[in-house]
């Protein structure tokens, strides 16, 4: 019988479901293209992060709750996003983030899975548009981005497919104060440093808050090799002075390469959209760089908040052997 530490169970291993068909990935990047294109033609830039967010939390959503329930998060994710558009203070955008973090605790402790914490994804997407210039127009493209999502989800039996892990109420507030702390910092940054590339950091954060609390340093290692290995590949390319029609086509592969091993256990997804996101949008080694910045930052972010969360008086402690211990990307 595995030990118990401070009357917390010990989590339930965690397995991530078999990877897609390559036939399902080129589907979700033929829906993806299909949301995104238009909206950037019409709408612009803005519009077209919106867009990419809601996709994501479509998707995820649906993939993690179904089709029937994935509803109830969209809309929160919605509603949110309004507000932010409708008053894009500072501390306005801290406190609806907040909020979405309790529900994302909630969410978690209830039935264990992190919808809400793609929906805070989303809703950084929004507030990099507004950066950018992006209008009240942005919410239709949140909007039909999680409505082209779930479809997709459902037409490719991705439905369901991610497994639910509840947490005990300890480790459910400890990644609530994860997620919100850390988010909060982000936040900050991006918009001290005052560069819409600064929000990488708020993406990144948050992609690590989709995996339990108790893995969060070995996967934050892993990530971080693989991002490594991403910049380097891209810097290589750079350097050999591909056309701007190669590096694309280099970079829809590889945003291929990573949907399909997007719950590997390896660095390869973090790599793979490292790789793309460089080649298909920011092909210079000031952008490469930055995106190494972007990564160490979240990294020693990850390390720091659970070396003090850890500490606090929440109402017991996780157990040491819980880190790394379930696999995972």
């Amino acid at each position: 019988m595995a030990p118990q530490t401070r009357g917390i169970p010990r989590t339930p291993r965690w397995a991530p479901p078999p990877f897609p068909p390559w036939s399902t990935v080129a589907v979700l990047m033929c829906v993806g293209a299909s949301v995104t294109v238009p909206a950037f033609l019409v709408l612009g830039q803005g519009a077209t992060l919106a867009a990419a967010g809601g996709l994501m939390l479509g998707l995820y959503g649906t993939a993690s709750l179904g089709l029937a329930r994935v509803g109830a998060p969209a809309a929160i994710t919605a509603l949110a996003c309004l507000a932010t558009l409708l008053a894009p203070q500072m501390w306005v955008a801290l406190g609806l983030s907040g909020a979405m973090a309790l529900l994302a605790g909630a969410e978690l402790a209830r039935i264990g899975t992190r919808t809400l914490v793609m929906g805070l994804y989303a809703f950084a997407t929004v507030r990099l548009g507004l950066s950018m210039g992006g209008e009240l127009s942005m919410l239709a493209t949140l909007v039909t981005g999680m409505a082209a999502g779930s479809a997709a989800a459902w037409a490719t039996g991705m439905a369901n497919k991610v497994p639910a892990l509840p947490e005990s109420s300890v480790i459910a507030v400890r990644m609530v104060v994860f997620l919100s702390v850390g988010l909060a910092l982000a936040i900050v940054l991006a918009s001290w440093l005052a560069s819409p590339r600064s929000y990488w950091i708020a993406f990144l954060f948050l992609l690590r808050c989709t995996l339990p609390y108790g893995r969060q340093r070995q996967a934050a290692l892993r990530f971080g090799a693989g991002a490594a290995a991403g910049v380097v590949l891209a810097l290589a390319i750079e350097a050999l002075a591909p056309t701007i029609w190669v590096q694309l086509l280099l970079a829809l592969g590889a945003t291929g390469i990573g949907l399909r091993y997007l719950l590997d256990q390896s660095p390869i997804p973090a790599g793979a959209f490292t790789l793309a996101i460089l080649l298909g949008a920011a092909p210079t080694t000031a952008e490469a760089v930055f995106r190494m910045e972007a990564v160490g930052i979240v990294v020693a972010l990850v390390f720091a908040l659970i070396a003090v969360i850890d500490r606090l008086p929440l109402g017991g402690i996780v157990p040491a052997r819980q880190d790394g211990a379930e696999g995972g990307p």
